[in-house]
C-alpha cells in the first residue's frame, strides 16, 4: 500500500525533527514493514504556473515551437519542443504549463538558465511531469486548466502538494486497519507518543453540507440479506456538477497509483484511501424507482462490470441493485449502467459493510481483485461508516458542489458491537 507523507502531516500533529526516515525505521520495528520510501518532486524550486498566451513554429526548426507565457506580470517568449503545446484562449481562461524560470532547480538538479536554441534565446523551459519529479511520464508538457484553481504566477511545488515521499507499506492480513491513511496515522501516533505526535480531531457539520436547499425524501434502501450486509447507509446529493478534479487532487492520486477519473468518482477514491474504507457513488437518475436493493444474485444472471466485462452470477453472489436490475457486485465492483458521468447531476453515496467470507468468496471466483473488495475481504469497521460517508460527501461537494439533499439512510437491524480490550500498562514492557 502507498501512503503520503504530506497527507500524514495533515492528519497528525508532528513536532519538527521528525523525519519520513525515521517514521519509516520506527513503522518497520514495530512489524510494519515499509519496502521504500520514494521521493516526489525533491528539490523542485522556482517553477511557477504561466498562462499560454501566444504560439508559433521555430523559424529554423520543425518540430520546435515559440510560446508566449504570461507570469502574472509580463509576456516571455521560451522554446519548447514538446509535441502538445495548447492553443491560446481569453486571457484568464487560456491553458496554463510549468514554467521553469532561470534560477530555477528541477529535481534532477539542473539549475535553468537562459541558453540559445536554434538561434533563439529560451528562459528556462517548460515542464514535463518527469522533470517536475511527478512521474516517468516524458510525453509532452504538463497542462494545467484555470479549473485547477491555481492563479498565474503561484509557485508550483505548493499549489501541486510537493515535496513528498511515498511509503510503500507491506500490510499484513490482521492488520484491515492499516489499509487507509487515517489507520497508519494512529499506528504513527501511538509509537511517536513520548515525542508528542498526536492524531488531530476533526468534525463534519452536516448543517453547512445541506446549505439552505430545500430537503428531499431520504435514499430508499431494501436490505434483503442481512447477513451478506449487516450495514448500508447512504447520502443523497445533489446539484453536483461533474468534472476533472483539480490538480492537487489529481496529483495526490497519481502518486498513490490510482488514476483520476472525476470530481465525484476521485473524491471516493480519496475516502478510501484516508480511511480504508470502499464507497461507492450511483448516478441516482440512472437507479430504476430510484431505488437500491441488497439481495443474493439469481442463478446466472448478468452485468456488466465497470471494466466492460459481462459477469455471470451466480446465487451465492451478493448483488446491489435497483428496482429492475444488478447495478452492482456488492463490495467488489459497479455497473457500467449507474455509474457517474458527465450529465450527473444527483448521486447516491453508499458506504457499506458486507460480509468478508461473501465478498471473498464472489471476488475469488469472478477472479476480479479490487481495492475494494481488498479490504472488504479483510474486515471494515461497520461502526464508522457515518464518519466515513459524511467525510466523502464533503468533499464531493468541494470538489462539485451541490449539497445534501436529504437526511441520511441508515439500514444496520442488528448492531455489531465495538470490540473493547482491558489493559494493564504496568504489564507491558
Amino acid at each position: 500500500m502507498k501512503v503520503s507523507w504530506n497527507w500524514l502531516c495533515e492528519l497528525l500533529d508532528i513536532p519538527g525533527g521528525i523525519s519520513p526516515q525515521a517514521v519509516a525505521d520506527r513503522l518497520s520495528v514495530s512489524g510494519v514493514a515499509v519496502d521504500a520510501i520514494h521521493p516526489i518532486g525533491k528539490n523542485l524550486s522556482g517553477a511557477i504556473v504561466a498562462e499560454v498566451r501566444g504560439k508559433r513554429p521555430h523559424p529554423k526548426a520543425d518540430k520546435l515551437t515559440l510560446v508566449d507565457v504570461f507570469d502574472g506580470k509580463e509576456v516571455t517568449q521560451v522554446v519548447c519542443g514538446a509535441p502538445n503545446v495548447p492553443n491560446p484562449g481569453e486571457p484568464g481562461q487560456s491553458p496554463r504549463v510549468v514554467w521553469a524560470r532561470p534560477g530555477a532547480t528541477l529535481p534532477s538538479g539542473m539549475t535553468l538558465s537562459v541558453r540559445e536554441v536554434r538561434g533563439i534565446p529560451s528562459p528556462g523551459m517548460l515542464c514535463a511531469e518527469d522533470e517536475l519529479g511527478l512521474s516517468e511520464d516524458h510525453g509532452g508538457i504538463l497542462i494545467l486548466q484555470p479549473s485547477d484553481g491555481i492563479p498565474i504566477g503561484a509557485d508550483f511545488a505548493q499549489a501541486a502538494g510537493i515535496p513528498d515521499w511515498v511509503f510503500e507499506l507491506d500490510i499484513t492480513p490482521n492488520r484491515p486497519d492499516l489499509l487507509g491513511h487515517i489507520g497508519v496515522a494512529r499506528e504513527i501516533a501511538a509509537l511517536f507518543r513520548q515525542e508528542g505526535v498526536r492524531l488531530k480531531q476533526r468534525s463534519i457539520d452536516l448543517d453547512d453540507l445541506r446549505g439552505n436547499q430545500p430537503q428531499s425524501e431520504s435514499a430508499h434502501v431494501v436490505v434483503e440479506d442481512p447477513e451478506g450486509c449487516p450495514r448500508y447507509f447512504a447520502h443523497r446529493i445533489s446539484g453536483v456538477h461533474v468534472g476533472p478534479s483539480p490538480l492537487f487532487y489529481r496529483l495526490r492520486l497519481q502518486r498513490l497509483g490510482v488514476r483520476a477519473l472525476s470530481n465525484v468518482v476521485d473524491a471516493t477514491n480519496l475516502a478510501l484511501l484516508q480511511f480504508g474504507h470502499p464507497l461507492h457513488a450511483f448516478d441516482l437518475g440512472k437507479l430504476a424507482g430510484q431505488k437500491i436493493v441488497v439481495r443474493r444474485a439469481q442463478s446466472g444472471e448478468k452485468l456488466k462490470t465497470l471494466d466492460g466485462q459481462e459477469r455471470e452470477l451466480l446465487a451465492s453472489d451478493l448483488l446491489i441493485a435497483d428496482a429492475e436490475q444488478g447495478v452492482a457486485v456488492a463490495g467488489v465492483m459497479g455497473g457500467q449502467t449507474s455509474e457517474v458521468s458527465a450529465t450527473t447531476t444527483e448521486v447516491l453515496l453508499e458506504c457499506a459493510y458486507f460480509s468478508p467470507a461473501s465478498i471473498r468468496r464472489t471476488a475469488r471466483r469472478l477472479k476480479l481483485h479490487t481495492e475494494a473488495s481488498h479490504r472488504f475481504e479483510r474486515g471494515t469497521d461497520p461502526n464508522a461508516l457515518a464518519e466515513v460517508a459524511d467525510a466523502c460527501a464533503e468533499l464531493i461537494i468541494k470538489l462539485s458542489g451541490g449539497h445534501l439533499a436529504a437526511p441520511p439512510t441508515d439500514v444496520y437491524r442488528h448492531q455489531i458491537p465495538t470490540q473493547q480490550l482491558t489493559l494493564r500498562p504496568e504489564r507491558t514492557a
